[in-house]
């Protein structure tokens, strides 16, 4: 079931960003943009994913202030260091999550 979603959201994905020009948002709710991020600079090994994600919502963060950026996870480290960052989080509503893992509650 997962697996199906996450299949949507991709085709969605894919559908919204087709002909767009790289670094322009996207409308896709009307309180929800995406912007893929023209970052093409190699990145030190040793730099995670999640420092990564985390610095791109910040730069986000500061450069649009007034935009409410947001870090959706459910993992407790990643909140954890949002937070440091200064980055609010969300958690993903619990019919998203994939049943049985720490975060679903079951």
């Amino acid at each position: 079931m997962l697996a199906k979603r996450a299949a949507t959201a991709i085709r969605y994905l894919d559908r919204k960003l087709t002909g767009v020009v790289p670094g322009t948002p996207v409308e896709l709710t009307k309180h929800a943009t995406l912007e893929v991020s023209l970052d093409q600079l190699p990145h030190p090994s040793g730099v995670d994913a999640d420092l990564r994600i985390l610095t791109c919502a910040a730069d986000l963060d500061q450069l649009l202030p007034d935009a409410g950026t947001r870090v959706l996870t459910d993992d407790t480290n990643m909140r954890l260091r949002a937070a440091h960052m200064a980055l609010r989080t969300l958690r993903l509503p619990e019919n998203h999550r994939k049943p049985g893992t720490a975060m679903s509650g079951t």
